[in-house]
Parts: structure tokens; C-alpha cells; sequence
């Protein structure tokens, strides 16, 4: 039996103040936890023969000779059952994408569907080196769905920050409606969230898992309902999370019921706090960013979803020098087309850099600190994950930067957040578990996953949402459109001048 990883011969950055970045370093676990590190190797390791030794202490030993290790990436929003809708809507704003394409599909979701989906998703969050995520599921048309969301991604083997969410408004005064089975009464939803802590803990016993309580959004969610989860929470000792000005949708209802912004609106009802995780925030003021600061209240930031969508970019070096906890998610693939959290990190640091015209302004350090530490804060689990720190949880992943895309390395930082890909992931280790060895995934068949989740997906969206299809459909006559775009395109153009196809171009004589 395995009572053990050591990791050797490694660069290790730690995301500790204390130990910093190791050069020719080790990394030991004990069970689920990090019980040593340090540089060269432990003096009780035969060089000659560290295979016996390893053996003889019951360890897996790996050397990571040209590797780098790192801390778990921590995703801190997403839906997982829209992997099954990557690039439905594409071209879409918010406010039309989500009622033609979104909606219609998670009112029709079924258990196998979100099952299988979450089982995607895993596999491609581990693939890009996260290994605790947060999932903002608030589709519930069926019972129980929670559940086979919750058991998948347990059963990949991330560390499972579950966000139970709801809304209670069937309509907005802006003309929004939902599915009427996606609408749901906040008592229900409180003893659903009961029924999910005694059943999987929070945390669970193996630490693997948590729950927390989840309003979609103001616009979607009474400021009776709001301020009984807010209520619920605090009783039960659970953490809250909810869109929050993803546009200025929010700021607009929020001024109709009660004269204020929506997050001097949040504040005034008590909302708002170090355990109340605000997700977006693209539309925040310099008063919004202060009152933020002074509740303590951290902040998940979805660059790559928020470009997808048009939505805007989010003040970010403005919330850091106030010194709210910025932490990064992917969002649903839905609305970024992948969980790619070191796509995320990357995009991050380069957007604000490019906002900011300062190349200083988003270091590589300062992206990677949003999606490690920055990450554990926000989800209040900054003693458990976030660095290799002794005592914490042995959550890493092992990056071989032996690929043309990243080799050499001068900066291992640098080296992982501009030039790094899923390619370069090669061992994930949650919980003191390898999940993921040499490229492959030990969980679960991956092959058998991807291939059922495709066929669900195709089946979901032909019974759920034709329009949402249709409007996906103008891909697949992509010069067609262009021509028309151009304005180049009529009827008595003749063969010769229109726009063709390289692979047309090169087959022509």
C-alpha cells in the first residue's frame, strides 16, 4: 500500500514566502498531506538505489528531472453540465445567449446528462493542472441532480467546492423570463442544501468536498430569498457565492427595488463578506471596488468568459491596490468554450496588462498568486491549498516544459503562464492521490467518458433548444457569411473574384 509520494530532482515553486521557488528539490507527502520539501534530496534516500529505498518506506518515488512542480490551480467558478454546450450561441451577447441557448438546455437536463458532462469536466480541469474547482450548478429540473454532479467530480478525484444554486424569479422588469422548472421555491432549495450536508459533509471527511449556497443573481433572485440564504448561512456555517455585475443588468434592477447599486444593495441587506464570493464584477465602480475592499468580500474574475460574452473587463488592478482577494475561474465552457484554467491565467495577465498599457501591471507571479493563493483565500481554505506548505494538502501537478511550445525555461513562472499548454501536464496529484500519471488519467476511462458526454450533448441540444442550434449552424458556411460581412458578395459576382478557401485555392490550377 502506498503510504507516500516523493517527488525529486524537481524546481518546485512552492507559492510560499518561506520557501520560494526550490532548484534541484524534493517533495514529500505522507497520506493526503505535504510532510517535507527542501532542496537535494533527504538524507535518508539511497542515491544509488532510491527505488529500494522508496520501496522498503512503501512511497512512490518520482524523479522530475527537468520538471517543475507546482500548487494545484483553483478554479473558482464554472458550470460543469455546460461542457455539453461548447459554442452553442457563439457570436451571442448575455442577454441573448442565455434564453436561446442555456436556458432551453438545463431545463431539459437529465441525470445521465449532468453525470457525464461533470466527468468531462474534471478530466479537462485536471488536464490543465487545476485540482479544486467550484461548481455553480443552477440547473435543477429533475431531483438530485446536485448529487451526480457532486459523486462525478469526486469520483475524477478533484477537490469539489459545490455551489447549490437557485432563483426564486421566474421574470425581471427588463422582459427576462426562465424556464418555469428552473424557478424554484427558497424554502425547497435551504432543505435541499441540508439534505446535501448531512449526505456529503461540508467539508466531507476526506476534505474533498464542500457545499455552499448559491443565488444565481440579483436579477434572478427576490431580496426576500437573498436575505434568507444570507440568513441560512450564517446558522449553518457555509459559504455563499453569486453573479454580480457580469453587466449592468444587475446595477439596473438593484436601482428599482431600492434606489441603490447593486452592490451598495447587497451591503445594505447584509449580503456581502469574506465567506459571500462575488463572481465578475465587470461593472464595478471606484465606490463599488471601496465597499468591496471594506467588507472583505474576494472576487472571482472570469476574463476569458467575460471577452467570450462581450460583457466587458473587469477592474482588476483597481480591486488588488484596494485589496480585495481576486481569485480566477474559467466559467462555464458554454461561455469560454473550455475549463482551461492555464488558458485563463495567461489571458489574465495579458488583458490588464494591455488595460493597464503597463507590463508591469499583471505580472506572471501576480496571475499565478490569483489562481493559486488568490484562489483559497477567496474560498476561505487558504490553510488547506494554494501553496506546498508543510501541513497542507498535497494537491500539485508535475509540468514538463519539454515541448516546442514552451522549451527552454529561463523563468518557471513565466515559462507556465505564457508558453505552457495541457500538453505540458504530465502527473496531478490531489489529496496525496496521483489522478493523473504520464498523460493519462487513472480515475476514470476517459475514452469512454468523452465519447457517452459527446452523444449526450447531441442529444440535449436537438430535443432542448433548435433555435440555439440553428443559430450555431452559419459555422458551418463560414465564407458565405464572410462575403456577406464584406459587403462583397452579390449576385453577379463572378467565380474568379470570390473569396475561396485556402485548401480551394491550393487544389485550383
Amino acid at each position: 500500500m502506498m503510504k507516500g509520494i516523493l517527488v525529486y530532482n524537481a524546481t518546485i515553486v512552492t507559492m510560499d514566502e518561506d520557501y520560494g521557488v526550490i532548484t534541484g528539490g524534493y517533495l514529500l507527502t505522507d497520506g493526503p498531506l505535504i510532510h517535507d520539501i527542501g532542496s537535494g534530496k533527504p538524507a535518508w534516500l539511497d542515491a544509488e538505489n532510491p527505488e529500494e529505498t522508496l520501496a522498503r518506506r512503501g512511497l512512490k518515488g518520482i524523479d522530475a528531472t527537468g520538471k517543475i512542480v507546482f500548487p494545484g490551480l483553483v478554479n473558482t467558478h464554472c458550470h460543469t453540465f455546460q461542457s455539453l454546450l461548447k459554442g452553442l450561441g457563439a457570436g451571442l451577447p448575455l442577454e441573448e445567449w442565455w434564453p436561446v441557448t442555456i436556458g432551453p438546455a438545463a431545463s431539459a437536463l437529465k441525470a445521465a446528462d449532468v453525470r457525464y458532462a461533470a466527468l468531462a469536466a474534471g478530466i479537462e480541469a485536471l488536464r490543465s493542472g487545476t485540482t479544486t474547482i467550484l461548481d455553480f450548478m443552477y440547473a435543477h429540473p429533475s431531483p438530485r441532480l446536485s448529487d451526480e454532479v457532486i459523486c462525478a467530480l469526486n469520483e475524477v478525484g478533484l477537490r469539489c467546492v459545490y455551489a447549490r444554486a437557485f432563483r426564486d424569479l421566474g421574470s425581471d422588469s427588463k422582459g427576462h423570463s426562465f424556464p418555469s422548472n428552473l424557478v424554484e421555491d427558497v424554502r425547497d432549495v435551504l432543505k435541499d442544501v441540508s439534505r446535501l450536508v448531512r449526505t456529503f459533509g461540508s467539508p466531507s471527511a476526506d476534505g474533498m468536498i464542500r457545499i455552499r449556497l448559491a443565488p444565481t443573481a440579483i436579477w434572478g433572485v427576490s431580496t426576500e430569498a437573498l436575505v434568507a440564504a444570507r440568513r441560512f448561512a450564517n446558522e449553518n456555517g457555509l459559504g455563499l457565492t453569486m453573479h454580480l455585475c457580469e453587466t449592468s443588468l444587475d446595477d439596473a434592477i438593484a436601482m428599482e427595488r431600492s434606489g441603490m447599486k447593486a452592490v451598495e444593495f447587497l451591503d445594505n441587506i447584509g449580503f456581502l463578506g469574506s465567506d459571500m464570493l462575488a463572481v465578475h464584477c465587470v461593472t464595478l465602480g471606484e465606490d463599488d471596488v471601496d465597499r468591496m475592499a471594506t467588507t472583505g468580500t474576494p472576487v472571482s474574475h472570469n476574463a476569458v468568459s467575460n471577452l467570450y460574452l462581450g460583457s466587458g473587463v473587469a477592474p482588476v488592478p483597481a480591486m488588488v491596490s484596494a485589496g480585495v482577494t481576486v481569485s480566477l475561474g474559467t466559467d462555464g465552457a458554454a461561455s469560454n468554450n473550455c475549463l482551461d484554467m492555464l488558458e485563463t491565467v495567461k489571458f489574465t495577465a495579458l488583458l490588464h496588462n494591455g488595460q493597464l498599457k503597463n507590463r508591469l501591471g499583471m505580472t506572471a507571479d501576480k496571475a499565478l498568486y490569483m489562481a493559486t493563493i488568490g484562489g483559497a483565500k477567496a474560498l476561505g481554505m487558504e490553510r488547506e491549498i494554494g501553496s506546498l506548505s508543510l501541513g497542507k494538502s498535497a494537491d500539485f501537478f508535475i509540468y514538463n516544459p519539454l515541448c516546442a511550445k514552451s522549451c527552454p525555461v529561463h523563468d518557471p513562472i513565466a515559462s507556465l503562464v505564457f508558453s505552457s499548454g495541457t500538453e505540458n501536464v504530465e502527473t496531478v496529484v490531489v489529496n496525496g492521490r496521483p489522478v493523473l500519471e504520464d498523460g493519462e488519467v487513472r480515475s476514470v476511462c476517459e475514452r469512454e467518458v468523452l465519447e457517452t458526454m459527446a452523444d449526450k450533448a447531441k442529444a440535449l441540444v436537438r430535443r432542448s433548444c433548435p433555435e440555439g442550434y440553428a443559430k450555431r449552424r452559419y459555422l458551418r458556411q463560414p465564407f458565405e457569411v464572410i462575403r456577406l460581412c464584406s459587403g462583397t458578395a452579390s449576385n453577379s459576382e463572378t467565380p474568379s473574384r470570390r473569396w475561396r478557401p485556402i485548401s480551394r485555392i491550393r487544389s485550383s490550377s
